[in-house]
């Protein structure tokens, strides 16, 4: 129930996604509906005072706008861990006190999905560093990039742990469908392929991607 003493069927996990969904859809106005297409690259911080990464492309933003923006929610937030040099532990404090604010402190109380990168280890400190894509590509071992992805789950789970269960959402390789090499020359993500042919690349990336979510 909320305030007013009507159900919140969206928050209801028996109730059908469609419903579910369609509840939720419903009360969104459409600043909110907006903010769930948005991502925010910003250094968190565990005390709840984020900034935003400010940079001449992407400029900047004061507390008192993000608290604003944030206010109507958030779809994404982009590199938790791999922004800054910062301990994982930290990492997720700082993650989880955004979420916080999503969950408790935004109208719809919706969280947040965050993505980081792990297509040569998760970007945090102290995690391991693996070749590129290109140099996964070039061993043609799928035994070998297995045992890498197994590797980089491992060290997933150890930053994760058990204090950000149920709040991170974590994007296990950054643009899976752009991995084809011949596919991202044009795009400036070269090192992100692993071959020009697709049966070869689905062959490694498979072996990455299952070991991964394993």
């Amino acid at each position: 129930m909320n305030s007013s003493g009507k159900a919140q069927i969206y928050r209801d996990a028996s109730a059908s996604v469609e419903v579910r969904t369609a509840d939720l859809l419903g009360r969104m106005t459409l600043d909110e509906k907006l903010a769930q297409l948005h991502a925010f690259w910003l250094i968190l911080s565990p005390n709840g005072e984020h900034k935003v990464r400010s940079d001449s492309f992407t400029g900047g933003a004061d507390q008192a706008t993000l608290k604003k923006m944030l206010s109507h929610g958030l779809g994404q937030i982009t590199r938790p861990l791999g922004s800054r040099p910062i301990d994982p532990v930290d990492g997720v404090r700082a993650l989880n006190s955004l979420q916080k604010f999503m969950l408790d402190e935004t109208r719809l109380g919706i969280p947040v999905m965050s993505h980081e990168e792990c297509l040569t280890g998760v970007m945090t400190r102290g995690a391991t560093l693996f070749p590129s894509a290109l140099a996964y590509g070039a061993t043609w071992n799928p035994e070998l990039i297995e045992a890498v992805g197994a590797a980089i789950g491992e060290e997933i789970g150890q930053a994760i742990g058990d204090s950000a269960a149920g709040l991170a959402v974590w994007s296990t390789i950054h643009g899976l469908a752009i991995l084809i090499l011949e596919n991202v020359i044009d795009l400036g993500q070269t090192q992100a392929g692993m071959d020009v042919v697709p049966s070869r690349a689905e062959i490694i990336l498979r072996s990455l991607t299952e070991a991964l979510s394993s």
